[in-house]
């Protein structure tokens, strides 16, 4: 198969990891899964808290898949993620008001995804980025998964304050690993991972670098692998 590296600032949070234990709050079934406010089942979906917020007026929900500072990480029961600190102005101002998220920017949910179009299922508004900076300074990785106007292609249930998505599977350092996908910078990248089109990630310092001051990550999508709803690869 041939890799594409893209140069997207994708969005993602680490869920399980086969193979190999490594320290995490929660294992099962050889299994190690890093976020302590997830659950993760066998037909490799994760249910989260879901959270409510306004933007323009308008309710969203979103759930937070990592945090930059420890004491934001703890509140959300998820990772701290040094890096997301460099995210600059690919974060969207936003505070909270008696609990509610509010930021400026929302999400269009109503497009249908056409993977071979490179169509995205829903965009962002103008301005959207799932990661938010708080009025203290910290950045947590929010993505918004349903509103009015519908919900995020990784969503398979939503109800009483929980969210359950669909992980993708990848492979890190020999290892298959489960990751939750919800935004992408452009549109190929994000039809592809079944995430939400959000071009203000492009922002993130710096494209081609993922060092200590980066706000990205390395990252390898394939695209001409085997196809068909009955094989078993």
């Amino acid at each position: 198969m041939r890799p594409i590296r893209t140069t997207a600032a994708l969005t993602l949070a680490l869920a399980t990891l086969g193979g190999t234990a490594l320290a995490g709050p929660a294992q099962a079934s050889g299994r190690t899964v890093f976020l302590a406010s997830a659950v993760e089942h066998a037909d490799h979906t994760v249910t989260l808290p879901v959270h409510r917020g306004r933007a323009g007026g308008a309710s969203f929900w979103y759930v937070v898949l990592d945090a930059s500072t420890s004491g934001a990480a703890q509140r959300f029961g998820v990772n701290r993620s040094n890096k997301l600190s460099n995210a600059g102005s690919a974060a969207q101002p936003g505070h909270f008001d008696h609990g509610v998220l509010v930021v400026g920017a929302g999400v269009d949910f109503r497009p249908d995804r056409d993977v071979g179009n490179g169509v995205p299922g829903s965009t962002g508004e103008d301005g959207y980025s799932p990661l938010v900076r708080l009025p203290g300074g910290a950045v947590i990785d929010a993505p918004q998964v349903a509103n009015a106007t519908g919900r995020h292609d990784k969503v398979v249930g939503l109800s009483a304050g929980r969210v359950t998505l669909r992980e993708t599977e990848g492979r890190s350092r020999g290892n298959v690993v489960h990751y939750v996908s919800t935004d992408a910078s452009k549109a190929g990248p994000a039809a592809l991972e079944g995430a939400t089109l959000a071009p203000r990630l492009d922002r993130a310092p710096r494209p081609g670098a993922d060092g200590t001051d980066s706000a990205r990550a390395s990252l390898a999508a394939f695209t001409n692998g085997q196809v068909g709803a009955d094989n078993p690869q």
